[in-house]
């Protein structure tokens, strides 16, 4: 089954760029996504199942174009994959009030014991609640592998606006974690047209961090760790200007 809604973003989520921000294109994605749990009855994602929670571990997101004013935006999303399995997908797809297509991403999600941070293998009764249904929103694509360096390497220091309610960095936050360790002038000549990021360990506020990136003119490659974690990496194509 497929949740659908309509959507204007607030002026709060335009950034330095004159544009809508990334961060706030993934949250506009999420809340139609919980909205979508609502409507099937989901009782892990509004907390009714004690310690178990759905975990976030992977964003993959194609953008159209950047969207530049306040717009009213179309968000279709339905879950897909099989079981048994130990995860499965969440696909979006974002249009304009014309009905073309500006956006569509894919989340890979588990479920987890918050008490012992052990993934748990999906249901049938569990899956099936959702009604999913095929294809999901990108093929099956390759692994996101660490870069042998990093050209540029910056300090992370987590606030706890940082945080969500499992005391870990909120997933839509890493991205601009990165993104906020650029230089003004490079993120405002950014142009993503297309990203991907892993969540390797949950990253909160009790350790220092680091963010390595390398940016060129197609292409920006990025990780978030300590001496002892990969928290995050990245990869995201920039669209080439004309």
């Amino acid at each position: 089954m497929r949740y659908r809604e309509t959507v204007k973003p607030r002026l709060s989520d335009i950034d330095v760029s004159g544009n809508i921000s990334y961060e706030a294109i993934l949250k506009l994605f999420e809340d139609a996504g919980t909205h979508h749990s609502d409507s099937a009855n989901d009782r892990i994602i509004s907390r009714e199942e004690g310690d178990l929670a759905w975990i976030l571990i992977e964003w993959h997101v194609d953008l159209k174009r950047r969207i530049s004013k306040r717009e009213m935006l179309n968000i279709e999303t339905w879950i897909s994959g099989r079981i048994p399995s130990m995860y499965f997908f969440r696909n979006f797809i974002m249009t304009d009030s014309s009905g073309k297509e500006v956006a569509r991403a894919q989340t890979k999600l588990v479920l987890v014991d918050i008490s012992t941070m052990k993934i748990l293998k999906l249901t049938e009764d569990l899956f099936s609640s959702f009604d999913p249904e095929e294809p999901s929103a990108f093929e099956t694509l390759t692994k996101i592998r660490e870069k042998e360096s990093y050209e540029n390497t910056v300090p992370l220091t987590v606030r706890t606006d940082d945080l969500d309610f499992n005391s870990h960095v909120h997933n839509t936050r890493y991205l601009s974690l990165v993104l906020n360790a650029l230089p003004v002038s490079q993120y405002e000549e950014l142009d993503i047209s297309s990203f991907r990021y892993v969540c390797k360990t949950a990253l909160d506020g009790r350790r220092s961090a680091e963010v390595g990136f390398t940016l060129s003119h197609n292409e920006l490659n990025a990780i978030i760790r300590d001496e002892d974690n990969r928290y995050m990496m990245l990869e995201a194509e920039l669209r080439n200007k004309e």
